[in-house]
């Protein structure tokens, strides 16, 4: 499901990173935490020395040893846990004394330091990751008081007005134990990406990934055992394979890519009562689901109590003033939730996937725009808009040529559709012309300059008569389909 993450605290993962986040007119303290977005099958509680396993890296691969062997997937790795829990509902913004209080210590003890996050699954505990013990640095956080001196998390810095140390506020912290510290995982990042350019193949992405204490291997389009095997004998020459993680699927071979002048077929028909096919796979506002779940919503309050949970605290701690009223249920699995409010022709979402105590949030929409239901083109095929072309007459009951402009929807950095273009797909009934396009992306990173357009001519089997000309992937207006 695509979704526009909203986050409720601001993010980073080291202490000399910068994050820019939060208020326009604040300026946010370097080492921010993360908001634990954790892995609901994780039940490791590093609190205690002994849980640390001991590991050594190899140093290559072994020749009767499979790639996942060496670097593990990323939804793998158990995530550190707490089992100090909050009070639901009180998850929300860090108060910015505490939080000084916390980088002043982590920067004292950067050696060990590892990190920190808000753990939303706890309900909001803030835990600290460090290398050593966990219960000296627990008890000297406890009975540490704020100080003016302590960093500064937004300027300008807010009067102490609690003098008492911060074991005795009504904040939940824990600290845990992990391997490696956040200087360390900075470090191996570093090689492991230049490692990465040295490759020149296709493009990877990393970063550090806290709550596992791993650096993420970032691979969009999946990695071969044979290309994971490789990987793992060049990185692990630069550092422990057990602080690398890949974020992606391992795939047994390649699929083939959308070659130029594939068929396109992605128009679905109505029939004669207008309804489409319950199956057909739509999307509106970035929000993906098929025709059949939307006409079937359950209102939040008749579904299960953590949903109806997940949208009162995202209304009261992180939403934007969005009304409590109207959500119902989209989608549900054992996985995922997705919850909607529909009003005037827009879509607002709530995400939710299950945590270790129940239903949690995972992204959300700030506000609605109105949106259209349209058809979801193929994995590996992109947006393209269309138009009639100006520089040709309207079109009239006699034409047997539409004369039409594509430009592509993404980025391309200006590049010309060419061969990447698919389509026309066309279907002619007896009231309309529906017409779809679609384009092989391109790879890559790519700059946003105005895309230049395509003209390309249909030609009809008969003349266009009283019909419309229609785009194809329009199923139709949100505010249109809406259940009674």
């Amino acid at each position: 499901m695509a979704m526009r993450a909203v986050i409720g605290a601001c993010l980073a993962l080291s202490l000399s990173a910068v994050a820019a986040c939060g208020d326009s007119g604040q300026r946010v303290s370097p080492a921010q935490p993360t908001d634990g977005d954790t892995d609901p099958t994780a039940t490791v509680v590093a609190s205690d020395p002994s849980m640390v396993p001991e590991t050594t890296a190899p140093s290559a691969p072994a020749p009767d040893r499979s790639a996942t062997d060496l670097i593990e997937l990323c939804r793998d790795v158990p995530v550190l846990t707490t089992d100090v829990i909050g009070e639901r509902g009180s998850v929300g913004d860090l108060d910015p004394i505490f939080h000084g209080v916390l980088l002043s210590y982590a920067a004292e003890h950067a050696d060990t330091f590892a990190g920190m996050w808000i753990d939303r699954e706890a309900f909001g505990t803030m835990v600290l990751a460090f290398t050593d013990d966990p219960a000296p640095h627990r008890a000297a956080l406890a009975a540490r008081a704020p100080s003016p001196d302590d960093i500064a998390t937004v300027e300008p810095r807010p009067a102490i007005t609690d003098d008492r140390p911060i074991g005795e506020w009504d904040i939940t912290f824990d600290v845990v134990q992990t391997r490696y510290s956040e200087a360390e995982l900075a470090s191996f990042q570093t090689d492991v990406v230049t490692v990465l350019s040295d490759l020149g193949t296709e493009p990877f992405g990393a970063g550090g990934l806290v709550m596992q204490n791993r650096v993420g291997l970032m691979v969009p389009n999946g990695i071969t055992l044979a290309e994971a095997a490789d990987l793992a004998e060049r990185i692990g020459a630069v550092a422990p394979l057990d602080a690398v993680c890949f974020d992606g699927a391992y795939l047994d071979e390649r699929p083939e890519p959308v070659a130029p002048g594939t068929p396109l077929d992605v128009i679905a028909l109505p029939d004669a009562d207008g309804a489409y096919p319950p199956d057909t796979e739509v999307e509106c506002g970035g929000v993906q689901f098929t025709l059949g779940e939307f006409a079937s919503m359950t209102p939040v309050e008749e579904a299960d109590d953590g949903l109806a949970a997940v949208v009162e605290e995202w209304i009261d701690t992180a939403g934007f003033g969005q009304s409590s009223d109207g959500w119902q249920v989209l989608v549900q699995t054992d996985e995922l939730a997705t919850i909607v409010r529909i009003t005037d022709g827009s879509m607002e979402f709530i995400g939710a996937k299950p945590g270790r105590n129940g239903w949690i949030w995972a992204g959300a929409s700030g506000g609605g725009a109105q949106c259209d239901v349209r058809r979801r083109l193929p994995a590996g095929v992109g947006q393209v808009d269309w138009a009639l072309d100006p520089a040709f007459p309207v079109p009239d009951a006699a034409s047997t040529e539409l004369h039409v402009l594509v430009t592509e929807s993404s980025c391309t950095g200006g590049s010309e559709l060419g061969d990447r273009l698919l389509g026309p797909d066309v279907e002619v009934t007896a009231d309309a012309v529906r017409i779809a396009f679609g384009a092989i992306p391109l790879v890559g990173d790519q700059t946003c300059p105005s895309n230049p357009s395509t003209p390309v001519t249909i030609g009809l089997d008969e003349p266009l008569g009283a019909r419309s000309i229609v785009d194809g992937l329009l199923v139709g207006p949100l505010s249109d389909l809406v259940p009674d």
